[in-house]
């Protein structure tokens, strides 16, 4: 009987996750209804776990498919993986194009991510390799299914904070990132 509990034990301790795990966030996109409320969330549509499926803004659920794990890939770069289907948030590389989830790679520079902080606390996600930023794409970008896809940055740190000639196009690039707790 004792040994049975030992190795119980053993087992246990082998399969603990260590103090340091990583962050599982969700971005939201800096998107204002008509009320001045941000409803939206990133999103993988339809909550699919196929390869290929592509990245939306949608409604703040609180669903797995909104969760994204946060991988310090160790050389300034995040990767982000989805809770739910354990696929990365990847771009192709080309302007316009929407970003989507793919298995995870990370010797794949399209899948790193650069997170910079604005001035005023929110953020823009850069991928280095392209140098292409997360963009919620759409006439107007506040509607939900609105693609989010790789865009050519709009402004520096430096610019954000309307400076002359702003816009708001600008916040379509800027998300706040929040942490939900530790995978």
């Amino acid at each position: 009987m004792t040994k049975k509990l030992l190795v119980l034990a053993a087992l246990t301790l082998s399969v603990t996750r260590p103090a340091f795990a990583d962050p599982v966030v969700k971005f939201v996109p800096f998107v204002r209804d008509s009320f001045g409320h941000t409803p939206f969330t990133l999103d993988v549509q339809g909550a699919s776990f196929d390869a290929g499926t592509p990245v939306i803004q949608w409604y703040d659920n609180g669903n797995a498919n909104q969760q994204w794990i946060q991988h310090d890939l160790g050389d300034g770069t995040f990767g982000f993986e989805n809770v739910n289907s354990r696929k990365c948030l990847k771009t192709n590389g080309t302007v316009g194009q929407q970003l989507f989830q793919d298995n995870c790679n990370k010797a794949d520079p399209l899948e790193h991510w650069q997170v910079l902080v604005q001035q005023d606390g929110r953020y823009v996600l850069q991928n280095p390799q392209s140098k292409l930023v997360m963009d919620v794409n759409g006439q107007n970008y506040r509607a939900a299914g609105d693609p989010v896809d790789g865009f050519t940055y709009k402004g520096d740190e430096s610019n954000w904070n309307h400076p002359p000639g702003w816009s708001s196009e600008h916040l379509n690039q800027q998300f706040s990132i929040y942490v939900l707790g530790q995978l």
